[in-house]
């Protein structure tokens, strides 16, 4: 486990800084928010820090089970669900929900103990693929790895600098400023060396990182306001259009990765094979096949492990109804055959 640098510090503080001052601009009421989430959260941290990885990762299991599923707005769960799973009865959902739910717990359990899926054959960490990507790729040629919120989406980048591929990752900060810097603290002994809020700013660091010859590391499964419109199981909606654009203007590799819980808090990390990315006169229809492809992986990790998804992000929402600048929902679209279940209008935005 590495120290922190002088300039992950530096980036660090930045990060704390731009969430306090978008704080201050929503009244005294947002900060006292934050305060009062960071007072319950550190005390559980610490809780959780304190004990046995096994224990942690169970205990946060438990709290998936008991306290979130109680939380959750299942009617906006089973209508992005019923997309995917159109045959599923209200149980079925309900039961991946609980699992899925104890999946999430458990994530919160492992990112105080990232330290213990580190170093060399980890077998709490298994890494396939690393060789096949290592000889894919020519001399002085980008790598995008592209991954998804499946099994323990925060080992992505400890996989991927224990493979030997270090770079920059993709990451989604908390909103709260007073837990932001722990988390990118945590990330940054373990993982990728430089992070990216997702956010302004990704395609030129990814950019930059990439025509360097580096290597970067994404998570492209979630919904996003501006991109590119592509088929995911069957729907026509907005996709994030950056690793499709990166890797055709810069002949990056683009490997999908897959992370799969194989039993508490033990993983397998497979690299997937090289995508085929054309490079015709035709740029949209390049990005479209890209990005096409890039959701038929995640259609196909789904398939095979639907509980080890985050389903919470509104999906679809672009598809079925009218949305404003923010994503909020204004009504439904003319037309749209919306799975049943779904929520009503105003209820959802995207993260």
């Amino acid at each position: 486990m590495s120290e922190l640098t002088p300039e992950q510090r530096k980036a660090m503080r930045e990060a704390r800084d731009a969430m306090l001052a978008r704080a201050r601009a929503k009244g005294s009421g947002k900060r006292l928010s934050y305060a009062l989430q960071a007072a319950a959260l550190f005390p559980l941290v610490g809780l959780l820090k304190l004990l046995p990885i096994d224990v942690a990762s169970a205990t946060g299991g438990w709290i998936g089970r008991a306290l979130v599923t109680r939380l959750l707005d299942r009617p906006a769960h089973f209508e992005t669900m019923r997309v995917a799973f159109p045959q599923a009865s209200d149980a079925e959902l309900g039961a991946m929900l609980v699992e899925m739910c104890d999946h999430l717990g458990r994530v919160l359990g492992e990112v105080v103990h990232l330290k213990d899926f580190a170093g060399p054959a980890n077998p709490r960490l298994v890494i396939k693929g690393a060789d096949a990507v290592a000889k894919a790729r020519r001399p002085g040629q980008g790598v995008l790895f592209i991954g998804g919120h499946f099994g323990n989406w925060e080992l992505i980048p400890v996989a991927l600098r224990e493979a030997g591929f270090d770079g920059v990752s993709v990451v989604q900060h908390p909103n709260n400023p007073y837990v932001v810097q722990w988390i990118a603290a945590e990330r940054y002994r373990t993982g990728h060396r430089e992070q990216v809020g997702a956010g302004e700013g990704v395609y030129a660091a990814l950019r930059r990182a990439l025509k360097a010859g580096g290597v970067a590391a994404m998570l492209a499964d979630q919904r996003v306001l501006n991109g590119i419109k592509a088929p995911f199981f069957g729907v026509e909606t907005t996709t994030n259009l950056i690793p499709a654009r990166l890797a055709r203007d810069l002949g990056a590799v683009v490997v999908p990765m897959s992370n799969r819980r194989i039993g508490g808090a033990h993983f397998e990390v497979v690299l997937g094979s090289p995508m085929e990315v054309r490079r015709t006169e035709d740029r949209a229809a390049d990005e479209r096949a890209v990005t096409a492809q890039i959701n038929r992986f995640y259609e196909d990790q789904i398939r095979a492990a639907p509980a080890s998804w985050l389903w919470g992000h509104p999906r679809f929402d672009d598809a079925f109804y009218e949305l404003d600048a923010r994503g909020t929902r204004l009504g439904r679209k003319a037309g749209a055959s919306i799975p049943p279940g779904g929520m009503k209008p105003g209820g959802a935005r995207t993260r």
